[in-house]
Order: C-alpha cells, then sequence, then structure tokens
C-alpha cells in the first residue's frame, strides 16, 4: 500500500494527539500487504506556517485510532527508504527526483517521429493536442504509467508567478521516444474556452497561438500550462518536476492481458504501455520475439475522427502482432451503433461485452482507464447486465478487482476546465474527521479529485483559522475517540533531530481504514522555512482523509 500525506508546516514546537512517537525515520517506503489502488497520488508539499511556539497541541479528531501490535523494530524496518526511490510491491521506482522547489531545467527538442500538432482542427476551440519532447540527459528517470509536472511561468488564474505544478501523465516509453533514456514525452491538449466562466484574454486580446488559432472576438480562457506547452519549440527551457504516481504500473507478469480504455490524451499512458511491449528494444526478447505474451486491447473514445492520436503505431502493432493486439475506436461525434446511438467506449465495448466479461474473469487481466472520470459509469452500464446473468453484481465484482493488486487502475478527470477547480481544491486542506460512528467510508472531495494527485496543505490561511475557530470545540466533543499527549523536551529535540530528521508515531487505523501514522520533523523536513517544524499525516494514497488540524 502506498503512502500519501496531508502535512503542514507548524512553529518550533508541537504536540502531537495521542501518539508515541519512534526513532528517525521516513515514511515512503512502507511495506504494506494490501493494495488498494487509486489514481494519482502525487507528492504531498508542505505549505503556510504557524508563529514558533513554546508549546502547542494537535488533537487528532479521529473517532477511532486502533493500532495494530507491531514491534519497533518492524516499524522502523518499514519506513527505511532511498531519497527519490519509492517502493511498490516489493519493486523500487523513481520518486520525485526533482521538487516544486528544486524542479530539473529540461530543454524541449524536436520529437523523435511525430509532428508536435497531432490532431487536425475541427472547428472547436480545443481542437489542437500535441506531443511534445523534452531532454532530460538522463536525470528524470520513469517507467511506464508515472507522471511529470511542469510548471509554467504564469501567472495562473490565482496571480501566482510562476504557475502553480501541473501534472502530466507521461506518453513516453521509460526508455523515450529515441530509446537513449534520456528524453521524456507528454500528449497535452490545449485548453481554450470561449466566453465562458473564467476568461485571461479580452474580446481583442487574443492573438494565435503556434498553429495559428486566434479568437479576437472573444473572451478567452486559455490553459495556463496547457498553452505554454502546446507553444513551445525546441530550445526552449521547461521545467519539470516528479517522476510521480505509482497507481497506473504494468504488472511484473508477461502473460497478463491489458484492457485499457482512454479518452482524448487519456491515452498518454496506453502508449507508453504499447511502447515497451510492442516497439521498444527493451521489450524484446533474447528469441527475437517480444517478452510480452499476453493480449492488449485498446478501446480509445474521441469526438472526431481528426482527434484520433497515435493511429499510425496502433496500425503498427496489429500489422506485426495481429494475435496480441487488438484496438478499437469510439468517435461520438461521428459513429453510432445499430440503434443509432452515439458512440462512447462503453457503446464500443458493448459489442464486445461477453468477450470482455470472460477475458475480466481471468486474474492474469488487467483494466487501465485513463480520461474523463465517465468511464467507470460506462463500464458499470456495458457490464452490468451481463454480471447479472452470470449471478454477480457488476459494483461489487469491480470493487473487488481494484482491491486485488492491479486488477484495475485508473486515472479520471473531468470535462475541460476541472484541472484549473482541482488544483484549487487540492492545494488546500479540505475540514477532515473520522465521524463517531468509525464509518469505513471517508467522504470524497468534492468533484471525484484524480487519485494520482494527493492532498496539498495549505493550513492556517485565514479560511481555515476561521473553520478551526468555529469548529473545533464541537468536533471535540463529538469525537468518539481522541487524545492529546505532549512532546516533552522540545529543545533537546531540536537538538538532537536536526533539520530532515523526524519522529514517527505508532501506525493507527481510522475507522476500518488504515494504517496510518503521522511524522514530525523538529527542525522541518527539506523543504520546510527555516524556523518551522514539520507534520505529516501518511495514509494509503487510495483513501481520501478529510481531517481537522487544532492547535
Amino acid at each position: 500500500m502506498s503512502q500519501s500525506a496531508v502535512g503542514a508546516t507548524l512553529g518550533a514546537a508541537a504536540l502531537l494527539g495521542g501518539c508515541a512517537f519512534l526513532a528517525p525515520s521516513t515514511p515512503h517506503a512502507a511495506s504494506a500487504p494490501a493494495h488498494l489502488r487509486g489514481a494519482a497520488p502525487g507528492a504531498s508539499s508542505a505549505a503556510g506556517a504557524a508563529a514558533p511556539l513554546a508549546g502547542a497541541a494537535l488533537l487528532a479528531t479521529a473517532a477511532a485510532l486502533a493500532r495494530p501490535t507491531e514491534s519497533a523494530t518492524t516499524r522502523r524496518a518499514a519506513a527505511v527508504k532511498k531519497k527519490g526511490v519509492k517502493v511498490v510491491h516489493g519493486k523500487e521506482i523513481p520518486w520525485n527526483l526533482f521538487t516544486p522547489k528544486a524542479p530539473y531545467a529540461g530543454k524541449v527538442i524536436e520529437n523523435d517521429v511525430h509532428p508536435q500538432t497531432l490532431t487536425e482542427d475541427t472547428g472547436d476551440a480545443n481542437w489542437e493536442t500535441c506531443h511534445v519532447t523534452f531532454d532530460h540527459g538522463g536525470k528524470v528517470p520513469y517507467i511506464e504509467g508515472q507522471s511529470i509536472g511542469i510548471i509554467a511561468p504564469g501567472p495562473d488564474k490565482k496571480g501566482e508567478t510562476p504557475a502553480r505544478i501541473r501534472l502530466y501523465s507521461i506518453a513516453s516509453s521509460a526508455v523515450g521516444d529515441n530509446q537513449n533514456s534520456k528524453t521524456v514525452s507528454l500528449c497535452v491538449k490545449r485548453v481554450v474556452e470561449l466566453d465562458g466562466k473564467f476568461a485571461n484574454r479580452e474580446k481583442g486580446e487574443d492573438k494565435p497561438d503556434k498553429a495559428g488559432t486566434g479568437f479576437p472576438d472573444n473572451q478567452v480562457y486559455r490553459g495556463v500550462c496547457s498553452n505554454h506547452i502546446c507553444d513551445m519549440s525546441p530550445g526552449d527551457d521547461v521545467m519539470i518536476t516528479g517522476p510521480t504516481g505509482a497507481e497506473m504500473l504494468l504488472p511484473e507478469d508477461p502473460e497478463a492481458n491489458i484492457i485499457m480504455l482512454a479518452t482524448g490524451t487519456g491515452i498518454a499512458p496506453m502508449r507508453s504501455y504499447c511502447r515497451l511491449l510492442f516497439h521498444d528494444d527493451a521489450g524484446a526478447s533474447a528469441d527475437g520475439g517480444r517478452k510480452f505474451k499476453g493480449l492488449a486491447w485498446l478501446f480509445m473514445g474521441v469526438p472526431y475522427s481528426k482527434s484520433l492520436l497515435y493511429d499510425d503505431e496502433h496500425q503498427e502493432y496489429k500489422k506485426n502482432f495481429p494475435d496480441q493486439w487488438k484496438y478499437d475506436y469510439a468517435v461520438s461525434r461521428e459513429d453510432k451503433n445499430a440503434a443509432g446511438q452515439k458512440m462512447y467506449i462503453q457503446t464500443k465495448m458493448a459489442e464486445y461485452a461477453d468477450e470482455l466479461w470472460e477475458l475480466m474473469q481471468d486474474e492474469k487481466t488487467h483494466v487501465y482507464m485513463c480520461g474523463l472520470k465517465g468511464m467507470e459509469s460506462g463500464m458499470a452500464e456495458c457490464f452490468g447486465p451481463i454480471a447479472e446473468k452470470a449471478g454477480k453484481d457488476w459494483a461489487e465484482f469491480a470493487k473487488a478487482m481494484k482491491k486485488e493488486a492491479m486488477r484495475v487502475e485508473h486515472s479520471l478527470k473531468g470535462p475541460d476546465g476541472f484541472e484549473d477547480a482541482l488544483n484549487e481544491i487540492r492545494n488546500k486542506l479540505t475540514d477532515i474527521q473520522s465521524d463517531s460512528q468509525r464509518t469505513a467510508k471517508l467522504d470524497r472531495l468534492q468533484g471525484e479529485v484524480k487519485r494520482h494527485v494527493s492532498l496539498q496543505a495549505e493550513l492556517l490561511t485565514k479560511t481555515m483559522k476561521d473553520i478551526l475557530k468555529q469548529s473545533t470545540t464541537q468536533i471535540w466533543d463529538a469525537s468518539a475517540s481522541k487524545g492529546a499527549e505532549e512532546i516533552d523536551g522540545i529543545p533537546n529535540l531540536l537538538q538532537k533531530y536536526p533539520r530532515a530528521r523526524s519522529l514517527e508515531s505508532e501506525k493507527f487505523c481510522l475507522g476500518a481504514n488504515g494504517p496510518f501514522f503521522l511524522q514530525f520533523y523538529p527542525n522541518g523536513d527539506a523543504q520546510s522555512q527555516t524556523g518551522k517544524c514539520g507534520l505529516f499525516l501518511w495514509g494509503p494514497d487510495s483513501v481520501y482523509v478529510k481531517a481537522r488540524w487544532a492547535l
């Protein structure tokens, strides 16, 4: 079970609720038996601060604090990690080698094969999708299924310069499109919205972009990072963070079956898989064949045939590996099924429902979804009836697949504009508490926040201060189980634990969810401001936690 953190930088001293702390360690590589997989947790960052305190109290308003029995030795061993590495299913993967405060300065280079603009003008404002390649000099290694962050100069919607980091699924395999292990490619849709709720160009201000598209007669919102990337030219600088993401990784089994569901730029991680499975030298076997022996089946949804992405590669795979590669397109604004319905992914899948259902009964079959979040409901629409005929409930079947290691992975997002709302959500710590009935079902963030992005905290802003002031007493009184324990000897801890060294609490559960644990840096972690300590709540990246910090 990989871990995500909700964190904060606090004053120079803190009291932690009901937790005994251990010797210095770090949590990323904590091992766990379960595999509750979600879509992107990214690395969390700490933001906001309180003035140094002589003493403070953190009241853990969790309704349940049941802790598994575990020796201190076991806990210490579970927390050991290497910098820039995360252990997932016993395998080390590169992890957050570069951060928003210390990004890698890469260079844009010519694409290996593809033109920068992959799509043709459909008449829509946001018709363009680009393939852009960056040279990272071998300093930003990654594996198929991960993401990187891009920092645009800005300003963004909130007026911040540079703009907040934006995560993009990597569209190239680990060796890169040119297979020298020194490049990374992205597939990015240029976000352009006309006369909508937001605008960063008034009438008469919009100029033609690199593709020649401009809208001087409209109020225009151009996505800050997507337009930054799509307007890039070889030689331009690019600020890269990451890599991150452990939810969309390929299984180790060479005989696995891979079902891929992608809408639009959701094709990016699928392309990275297929390059490894069917194209790269790294995926070739000693006998001249491929290491991959299973079946890969792609369902891709786009609005127009002019919007199809990487079709030339799909045709090549079909030509060379007809028994191992299948692909089907759902072109929603052009195609219809026999019943006259628009051709969405679930509509196309319904044509193969029996075959797909049988394939999903095989424990070696893994389903990957990336794109618009409606695909999950589409899956239910497609397979609900056939599951019922088989005497199974689709919701329970899908839930069971998600709980199995790597059976169902997804990175789902909302329609255009959702990303910007998401940025605001994920950079605020929402109200957090586990209810007094110890329910296992924690509230989800509004808008089905993408799971490959973890919550990042902006504590002690005016809004949070108001929430804390109004709600702490009520929450404290209503909690079924609570406690506050002072950490004694803060001056000694400040000397004993220098910057970036931490203590950890025992592991505990919130209701039926966990394990969680708290990590305390008396002198702050590597990214904390001088004079600030750091406090992080770590837990499974598949669980959204709503917590309320009371100081």
